[in-house]
């Protein structure tokens, strides 16, 4: 099983990192910092071929979706849009016409999972895990402030 470690304190996701203290979630570029803050985002009213090619060009897995009072509305993920576009193509006789009308909202999640950014990396990972899910909007007042997705928690984990 391993050697016993000393129990640490739980990291809250605003603290700071590294060495010197315990890691934050959104602070990058800070030492230890895990998660992304100003994430990639797109408005629900964005054509659904522009999130495509959003995530692709970006290299993201997730957007959050921000909604008209530029509040999050939705989450996104590249497996929502291929799972769609291969279910379009072989279910209408020109799918191409149908996806020119269809924006980011018509397939968006609505059900959002969220993070405070004083909760912490253990408190994250918990809800990646009993939620199902892989990437957490990190929020304040409803607005996004960061992103932090399962990549992220293995990478803090894989240095601790």
């Amino acid at each position: 099983c391993g050697r016993r470690r000393a129990p640490q304190r739980r990291r809250a996701i605003g603290e700071g990192g590294g060495l010197a203290g315990p890691a934050k979630i959104v602070d990058q570029p800070a030492r230890g910092a895990i998660g992304h803050r100003s994430p990639v985002i797109i408005h629900e009213d964005s054509s659904l071929k522009s999130a495509r090619d959003l995530l692709r060009s970006a290299g993201f897995r997730h957007l959050p979706v921000l909604g008209k009072d530029d509040r999050i509305s939705g989450m996104l993920s590249s497996t929502d849009i291929e799972n769609f576009f291969l279910w379009i193509d072989n279910a209408v006789e020109n799918p191409e016409a149908v996806i020119a009308n269809m924006v980011v909202k018509d397939i968006m999640a609505t059900k959002i999972i969220t993070i405070k950014k004083d909760q912490t990396v253990e408190e994250a990972n918990d809800i990646l895990l009993s939620h199902g899910i892989r990437a957490l909007p990190v929020v304040e007042n409803l607005k996004i402030i960061g992103i932090i997705c399962e990549t992220d928690i293995l990478h803090y984990y894989n240095k601790k």
